[in-house]
């Protein structure tokens, strides 16, 4: 009904009390100490929270910014996708360039900031890179910061650090995630691999040739890479520029 109450209530470990005035007026409440939980949101929360990060199309620049997202000073915004996202990889992943892309010094592509280009090439020859962390553009294009990584080598490739697109159409995981439906693959590298006892590929046991095919039992996580185990239980690396699935 319509009038002033005195509303009292306890609360905190201490059971503190608080009294305040509530005015009803035709159905209406209003108080002035008074909040209300279901009012705590505003228009200017995240309205984004349920949705994942899209490493998208270049041409994609009304990504608006995700759970996990930082901005910078500059204004930019630095980005850390979650784990298992499918999409987008995780800082220390390995990923190698499908099409013809750009290293850039900065996360915005201009041909004045441009390190290096790089042509479509082969499977056993697109250049791999390791990602070392995230950026958006100004137009909130998502970029991988990274350095190119030789897979035959093991080490880095110098002068070779900056950003290159996150785009899926231009660059993937270079590790297979998955075990082939047919059980079986194909050695591509022209140097061949060898199988180890380790997960983490020390005591050899066989060298494979290129063109080898080969029984896989599962495939198995480690760390941010993957590996097969072969049936006969010895493991080799998933990367696809060394095996491919039949």
């Amino acid at each position: 009904m319509p009038g002033q109450y005195q509303i009292t209530y306890k609360y905190g470990p201490d059971n503190v009390s608080k009294t305040i005035t509530v005015t009803v007026k035709g159905g209406s409440t209003s108080g002035g100490g008074s909040t209300n939980d279901n009012n705590s949101s505003t228009n200017g929360s995240n309205n984004n929270s349920n949705g994942n990060i899209n490493s998208g199309s270049d041409n994609n620049s009304n990504q608006t910014t995700n759970p996990g997202e930082t901005t910078d000073t500059n204004g930019s915004t630095s980005v850390t996708p979650e784990i298992g996202n499918g999409q987008v990889a995780v800082k220390g992943e390995s990923v190698y360039a499908t099409k013809k892309i750009g290293l850039y010094k900065k996360a915005d592509f201009k041909r004045n900031n441009r390190v290096k280009l790089y042509s479509k090439a082969k499977r056993i020859n697109r250049p791999q890179f390791i990602v070392k962390g995230y950026q958006r553009d100004n137009a909130g294009k998502l970029r991988y910061r990274v350095q190119q990584y030789n897979p035959y080598t093991r080490k880095y490739v110098k002068g070779t650090k900056g950003y290159i697109t996150a785009s899926a159409k231009y660059v993937i995981p270079v590790y297979y995630r998955s075990t082939p439906k047919s059980n079986k693959i194909t050695v591509i590298n022209r140097k061949g691999l060898n199988s180890y006892r380790k997960t983490f590929l020390t005591q050899k046991v066989t060298h494979y040739k290129k063109g080898a095919l080969l029984k896989v039992k599962k495939v198995i996580k480690y760390k941010l890479a993957t590996r097969y185990q072969l049936t006969n239980g010895h493991y080799i690396t998933a990367n696809k520029k060394f095996v491919i699935q039949k």
